[in-house]
């Protein structure tokens, strides 16, 4: 829980609702989930599209958060977020911040299924997932 401050020394502003203070990431004004956040590589990632602007993505040199939880094993060079809860790097697929198994993370993007219209997540193997929920649909 942050309460207050000794001194300030450093700030740094991301957006209206996130700055960095010293050593302390504040997000919406509470102190980011995650203590050890490398404060000086912290940054936010900038939304893909401009429809559903997301700023719960986030990384540092260390780690990719999503709403300020680890994403674990996420590559923070290759990660890009797509959208609704959903990202990848060049060896996973994500929702949320867990690992979608069995997923080919190369092939995987948002589609419209050309039977039913229905706006989704997909990859070549035929692995789908609901854009809102994030289930897969079988």
């Amino acid at each position: 829980m942050l309460n207050s401050f000794n001194g300030i020394d450093k700030i740094r502003i991301l957006d209206k609702d996130i700055i960095c203070v010293n050593d302390k990431v504040i997000s919406y004004g509470k102190a980011f989930k995650y203590p050890k956040v490398d404060v000086n590589s912290f940054q936010l990632f900038p939304p893909k599209e401009q429809r559903a602007v997301d700023d719960r993505y986030s990384k540092d040199k260390n780690n990719v958060y999503y709403n300020g939880e680890i994403i674990k094993n996420a590559d923070v060079n290759t990660y890009a977020p797509l959208g609704f809860g959903f990202g990848k790097d060049t060896k996973n697929a994500y929702y949320e911040n867990k690992i979608l198994e069995g997923v080919d993370s190369k092939s995987f993007k948002a589609t419209n299924s050309k039977d039913t219209g229905i706006f989704m997540f997909r990859d070549k193997l035929g692995n789908k997932f609901d854009y809102y929920t994030g289930k897969k649909i079988n």
